[in-house]
């Protein structure tokens, strides 16, 4: 059974319904005292992003040198084995 659609005309009731629901100021409003909150200081430690970025990046570039030279090599020594039959 297909999913229903909305109209054209069942979304602009939707969103007049929502307009108005949200311009309407709330019935029954509740007061609360306020309370000053002290100011707190948090000394949060700052993270060392870029060091640790080049630390993975150069990583990377390692291992796939090491891999890429690998195949190389056993590409080398194939080609040479099949070529002495």
């Amino acid at each position: 059974m297909a999913k229903h659609r909305k109209t054209r005309q069942e979304k602009v009731l939707a969103d007049h319904r929502h307009i108005t629901y949200h311009l309407e100021p709330s019935s029954a409003q509740v007061s609360f005292p306020t309370e000053k909150k002290a100011a707190y200081e948090l000394d949060l430690p700052t993270l060392k992003t870029k060091t640790l970025s080049h630390t993975f990046v150069i990583n990377d570039i390692r291992k796939t040198a090491i891999i890429t030279g690998l195949i190389v090599t056993v590409q080398i020594v194939i080609f040479f084995i099949l070529n002495r039959i």
